[in-house]
């Protein structure tokens, strides 16, 4: 990385490749309102015009026009937050309540460029730093990623849900949550060592996001253990998936030199289906985590999970049966 010195202009010159959204955006209304094929990148504002992320047009017509219709369908339904990468990974907090490209006069200013591999990612100036989204784009989706799976980090799977939590208690649908852990990780690296590990954690990842719906959210919670937030399901509807990832576990090719003949997943899920006002996002996770509890303690390999249909209703915590091959019901994506 170098830095140079130099000056840096700004004109009042509005741009016709910025466009702005509004937070909770369906991502119907945002083909229909921004040229996606024109405009790169569009900046996400809060009610008070705060500039909360950016949302990449590609990353919006990569979800909108995919073939399966109803995994098309449920996207166009959802907000421009879920493609949003927020600047506060960024920034921490320290924009400016005014949108961030509000500018209104013409000044000149000292400034030292940061330019990596010959491109400018940020510009110092005397008391302020100006990013270049597109430069430091790569850096931050890095930084939400577990670099083992590639999957999100924990803390933006905590993040989603409190966003898509405050979207369930606005239209009434329902939440899930699931967690997953990977039965006897442990001896896997003691027995065949951490790159080993690693390996297995990141087939099973890549599991995961190929056996859940395209707009479930999985990320790596921590160690050996997954979690899941799943959408629109109805009463009974949470053991479809809980099915499919039981048994398509086993289906997992494995590299003999591995010395791992097999791979097997402990499952716990929680579903709230109303009365989400008076739930708190971390009670749902405290129930699924008490379904997963239940299912290790009982030999692992298996799913449990609980539903809540009504106000605080005194929620049981059941098995998931595993079908035979003739009843396995698949889960439209």
């Amino acid at each position: 990385m170098k830095l140079y010195s130099g000056e840096l202009t700004v004109r009042n010159e509005e741009s016709n490749s910025t466009a702005t959204i509004a937070s909770g955006t369906p991502l119907s209304e945002v083909i229909e309102t921004a040229d996606l094929y024109e405009v790169p990148y569009m900046l996400v504002l809060d009610s008070s015009g705060r500039l909360l992320g950016i949302a990449s047009a590609i990353e919006v017509l990569d979800r909108t026009l995919r073939r399966n219709l109803r995994e098309r369908e449920r996207w166009l339904e959802m907000p421009i937050d879920s493609v949003m990468l927020p600047m506060h990974d960024l920034c921490s907090g320290r924009l400016s309540k005014d949108p961030l490209f509000a500018v209104k006069s013409r000044t000149s200013m000292e400034c030292t460029p940061i330019v990596d591999n010959d491109r400018v990612v940020a510009v110092v100036t005397d008391n302020d730093l100006l990013v270049s989204y597109k430069g430091v784009e790569s850096l931050l989706l890095r930084a939400m990623t577990d670099p083992v799976t590639g999957l999100p980090t924990r803390s933006v799977f905590v993040r989603r849900l409190e966003d898509e939590w405050k979207r369930a208690v606005a239209t009434g649908e329902s939440i899930s949550i699931i967690l997953i852990d990977v039965d006897h990780f442990k001896e896997v690296n003691d027995r065949c060592g951490h790159p080993v590990g690693d390996a297995v954690l990141h087939m099973v990842g890549s599991f995961l996001r190929r056996s859940l719906r395209s707009y479930d959210v999985v990320a790596r919670y921590g160690g050996d253990e997954f979690a899941a937030i799943c959408f629109g399901c109805r009463p009974g509807e949470i053991d479809i998936p809980l099915r499919r990832l039981q048994d398509e576990i086993g289906k997992l090719s494995i590299p003999a030199d591995t010395g791992i003949h097999g791979i097997t997943l402990s499952l716990g899920a929680a579903v709230l289906h109303q009365a989400h006002a008076e739930w708190q996002p971390n009670e749902l996770v405290e129930a699924a985590d008490k379904c997963l509890y239940r299912a290790k303690e009982v030999g692992r390999a298996c799913a449990w999970r609980t539903e809540i249909l009504t106000p605080r209703a005194e929620a049981t915590v059941d098995p998931v049966a595993v079908r035979s091959s003739l009843e396995r019901v698949s889960q439209p994506r």
